[in-house]
């Protein structure tokens, strides 16, 4: 959803209707200009309300006002069902194997997706890497899991995974979601040598239904977008490797790390030809017992914020085998690609 700031008056537009015509709604606290869908404004670009007033084109989530009273709605008793309503970044089981991590409780990340690929088109699915639901008919994940070698993979290779917990399991509690893929946007400017965007929204062929097992987990927009993340934990979680060169875990595991300077990544990762900028983000614990090793590729870094919902703040990259002492892990950075994101979840 998409709001116009009308620059003149601090007034929000909602960038969504079912009317014909763009109207208007004042109450004694705001006015609000709402947008029928064929007329949205283009991200970024401005728009006019009926009275010549203009302004400029942002993420409804940026739009706090509007954003965190709709979350402290849902969240109330009077408000909506939170099962039958969507929000982002809150789980119905409360919290507090990645390598050095446990067994999540079931229910723990409900946005967590499994992406299984059938990489020989003989009907065989694998699970190849994790990634994240961020509306329902889309997923985030990196680019790199979007490759077989040096091949691009076509959508079809792939099918979505929401609400699971063991995937070799049919009794472990879970009622888990498949649908395929029909479209990856990588972005184009990915650099498998160097990992820098690394980056992909997957489209799902119809939307997941939201309730207690998927849910969406939150972007970082507002004050998270600009955050350093400096001196916080994160939590990770997926389904790789338990250690590096070794089984898959099969039931969903997650761990809580701490976050890294980059000048702790540009020491740990000083040999190799990366050039560390505010692209990428590090985390792990730099004495080798926690880590994201290969399978959790694509899943999300999450963090707590201030309201109690978790947001995506990394994407899970690559790193140095797997909770190798002194190399922290390296994620993509959510917000330095927001606005890139946002263009694709259409």
């Amino acid at each position: 959803m998409w709001l116009c700031v009308l620059l003149s008056l601090g007034l929000l537009a909602p960038a969504l209707a079912a009317n014909d015509e763009a109207t208007t709604e004042e109450t004694p606290e705001k006015r609000l200009l709402v947008f029928p869908p064929n007329e949205l404004p283009s991200p970024g670009g401005y728009c006019q309300s009926p009275l010549g007033v203009t302004g400029r084109c942002i993420p409804y989530q940026e739009c706090r006002f509007l954003f965190d009273d709709e979350f402290l709605a849902r969240r109330s008793l009077c408000g909506f069902s939170p099962a039958t309503v969507a929000h982002c970044g809150v789980a119905s089981s409360a919290l507090v194997r990645i390598v050095g991590g446990r067994e999540s409780q079931l229910g723990a990340w409900p946005w967590i997706a499994l992406l299984f690929i059938d990489v020989h088109g003989n009907g065989v699915r694998s699970p190849l890497c994790g990634g994240a639901l961020v509306t329902p008919r889309h997923v985030l994940t990196a680019a790199h899991c979007t490759f077989s070698g040096n091949r691009s993979l076509t959508p079809d290779a792939f099918v979505a995974r929401l609400g699971e917990h063991d995937y070799l399991s049919s009794d472990d509690g879970a009622n888990p979601v498949d649908e395929p893929v029909v479209r990856i946007d990588r972005h184009a400017q990915f650099n498998p040598r160097t990992y820098l965007n690394d980056v992909a929204v997957l489209t799902l062929r119809r939307p997941v239904p939201l309730n207690k097992d998927i849910a969406l987990i939150c972007l970082p927009y507002g004050s998270m977008r600009d955050d350093q993340y400096q001196n916080r934990s994160a939590n990770i979680a997926g389904w790789g490797e338990l250690y590096y060169g070794g089984p898959s875990s099969a039931t969903l595991q997650d761990t809580r790390i701490p976050i890294q300077s980059l000048d702790t990544c540009k020491e740990s990762f000083k040999r190799t030809s990366i050039t560390f900028t505010d692209h990428y983000l590090c985390a792990g614990s730099l004495k080798g017992d926690k880590d994201a090793c290969r399978g959790d590729s694509g899943g999300p870094l999450m963090l707590l914020d201030d309201q109690q919902r978790f947001t995506i703040i990394g994407i899970t990259s690559f790193g140095r085998r797997c909770a190798e002492p002194g190399y922290p892990g390296v994620y993509t950075r959510v917000a330095k690609y927001l606005d890139w994101i946002q263009q694709r979840l259409v």
